[in-house]
């Protein structure tokens, strides 16, 4: 038998348990709360140093709930039908089937926000796919080594991130993601996972191997790739061609040596930094573009004479008056 049909038996298993879970012995969700096996105080300002606690709602309801640094979380979480934000924190589920894999269809459906850390968890159970009103799904300092295949079942979700993992792929399929962050996950490969990616906006990745940039993201805006060995910037003008916003683009700390012609396609460049690359010159493309509003090209491989020749190209172009509208703020 396979791990994935292990997996999928497992899921058969937590699925009939699960409905031996009866919500209606507890009456109000306050009273679910007076249940768990620890103390969650309600966090009356902002100003409090919880980290256990929860946050009323309207009509006595619970929307929001942080767990931190607790022995484990009874499986009755499920029955709050107004969570909307669960934050947990080095603490599992009780009675977990396996250590390392999270039964995620105990968590209430009512979901919209899911913020995992610190956890000793590998797997995600298949029934993520309960979910079905998330929005946003964070891990960080979690030892992922799979996502389930059904997490693109999730019709909701628009924010992903990743940060601290060992997971070495991203599910395909992911087409209503509008925004993906994926940071120090040093065995991912990710791009085809998102290549063609239809609404995603915002795209942040630090310290994941890239060996090239992503393809066809039609929508993006804001784009961050750091410290993860990109070398070129081949294929840029496929990113944000279908929107006129400005567009933002961060490559700090790779090893970029050469920068495509087909830059001046991108549409509305505002923001280019280039710090800590290899560069040692620019394309005669580049001052084409008039659209930009900062450009950072320090600690490259530029000579005295190439930076002169640089600014002295981008001075025909842009003004260093700030109140210009040709206005550029440029670190060389």
């Amino acid at each position: 038998m396979t791990f994935s049909s292990c997996l999928f038996m497992l899921w058969i298993v937590i699925q009939s348990t699960h409905a031996l879970i009866n919500c209606s012995d507890f009456g109000t969700e306050f009273k679910i709360r007076d249940k768990f096996p620890f103390d969650i105080l309600w966090k009356q300002s902002t100003a409090d140093l919880l980290t256990t606690y929860a946050i009323e709602g309207e009509n006595s309801t619970i929307t929001e709930l942080h767990i931190a640094d607790k022995t484990c979380i009874p499986k009755f979480i499920s029955c709050f039908q107004h969570l909307q934000k669960l934050v947990i924190s080095n603490t599992s589920l009780c009675n977990l089937a396996s250590e390392s894999i999270f039964e995620i269809e105990y968590l209430p459906s009512s979901l919209v926000d899911l913020q995992l850390s610190n956890m000793n968890i590998k797997h995600l159970s298949r029934g993520i796919s309960i979910l079905t009103r998330l929005q946003l799904l964070s891990f960080t300092n979690v030892p992922l080594v799979s996502l389930p295949n059904t997490i693109r079942n999730l019709p909701a979700l628009k924010f992903l991130s990743i940060t601290n993992s060992t997971l070495r792929r991203l599910p395909a399929g992911l087409q209503n993601l509008e925004s993906l962050t994926l940071k120090n996950n040093l065995f991912l490969d990710f791009l085809q996972s998102i290549d063609n990616s239809p609404v995603l906006t915002t795209l942040v990745i630090t310290s994941c191997p890239m060996p090239r940039l992503p393809a066809n993201l039609s929508n993006l805006v804001d784009l961050h790739i750091i410290s993860s060995n990109l070398t070129h910037l081949d294929g840029i003008e496929t990113l944000g061609v279908r929107n006129n916003k400005p567009k933002r683009f961060h490559f700090l700390e790779n090893s970029i040596r050469s920068i495509s012609k087909t830059i001046k396609q991108v549409r509305n460049l505002s923001r280019l930094n280039l710090k800590y690359n290899q560069l040692s010159g620019l394309p005669n493309e580049f001052y084409n573009i008039t659209t930009l509003k900062y450009l950072n090209l320090k600690k490259n491989r530029f000579r005295p004479y190439e930076k002169d020749i640089t600014r002295s190209r981008l001075g025909e172009i842009y003004s260093n008056v700030k109140t210009s509208p040709n206005f550029c703020e440029i670190i060389l």
